[in-house]
């Protein structure tokens, strides 16, 4: 796995290559581009699964143009060229995997076989696969003793939940969509991403929002996200400094004070918390990460839950 930077990626981590243990893993990756970003045509061997956690992008597929919206599942084919397009219009983040199917059991050849005859390039609203695919992604990025066990079951999931999304689209009732979030937390989290620098108060998080009633925000937004909104934020905060160490940008104690710590004491304690491991640690390549990126929005586990209470 290695860290990806420069005037195109705001941040991300890719591997490119088979994965010991998992022989339909081609590639994957995790990025935040910036709307600068371009990619030239290219192919892959395999089928390459895009999807896009946050903002909109664009891709040129078979010579036509291809937008991508929050939620939308973009698939290419193998040695189908395709590239960026030209309406990204803003920064976006998305999660890419890279899998041979013929490679991946009974689900994987079915699956084949089936985008083989009906040839979708864009399947949308499918916000039910992010989980699987950030978990995924989770354990290959980790150095953790199970790690190609635990992603092959995230792997699996993901072409369960690939697999229903095709029978969906020939089903003669579709349950309704579903909406990721509310736009009070929607606009919360926008809020939240402005605020990185900062504790942000949840009478400051409610305001942004147009709302009054804080304690009815907190339960609104925990139902939503699964954290509370001060947890939530704080990961925020922590995963743009995991990142910022990474790529090197600056001492730890700086990067505590440019994310609103009080101290680089504070600022580890918390690190270590939420990834496992210490900031140093990390910026120099060792320790476990254990850490699942923040707009999974997983609850964080019972033992770290008062590290992410503490008020900062």
């Amino acid at each position: 796995m290695k860290a990806v930077r420069d005037h195109q990626i705001i941040s991300g981590f890719c591997l490119e290559g088979p994965v010991d243990g998992l022989p339909g893993v081609t590639h994957c990756g995790d990025a935040w581009c910036s709307a600068r970003h371009r990619l030239q045509s290219h192919t892959h061997l395999g089928f390459e699964f895009v999807y896009l956690t946050r903002g909109r992008a664009s891709w040129t597929v078979r010579g036509e143009a291809v937008n991508q919206s929050m939620g939308d599942l973009l698939i290419t084919y193998p040695r189908e060229p395709h590239a960026t397009g030209t309406g990204h219009g803003g920064d976006f983040q998305l999660l890419w995997v890279g899998l041979d199917l013929d490679r991946m059991g009974a689900p994987g050849r079915r699956i084949s076989r089936r985008l083989a005859r009906e040839r979708h390039v864009l399947l949308t609203g499918c916000h039910e696969m992010e989980g699987a695919l950030r978990g995924a992604f989770a354990q290959l990025a980790g150095n953790l003793p199970l790690k190609e066990r635990v992603a092959s079951d995230y792997l699996r999931t993901f072409l369960l939940l690939l697999e229903q999304r095709l029978a969906l689209l020939h089903a003669t009732s579709l349950p309704p969509p579903l909406a990721p979030y509310s736009s009070a937390t929607e606009r919360a989290l926008q809020f939240m991403q402005r605020t990185l620098d900062r504790h942000a108060s949840l009478r400051e998080i409610v305001a942004a929002t147009g709302g009054r009633s804080a304690a009815r925000f907190g339960t609104r937004f925990k139902r939503e996200v699964g954290v509370s909104p001060a947890q939530h934020h704080l990961r925020l905060r922590l995963d743009a400094a995991r990142q910022a160490l990474r790529a090197g940008e600056a001492p730890v104690t700086q990067l505590a004070m440019r994310y609103g710590f009080s101290s680089s004491q504070h600022f580890s304690a918390a690190f270590r918390a939420v990834f496992g491991t210490t900031p140093r640690a990390w910026r120099n390549g060792n320790g476990t990460r254990r850490g699942v990126p923040s707009s999974a929005g997983a609850a964080p586990a019972p033992a770290r839950a008062a590290a992410l209470n503490r008020v900062d």
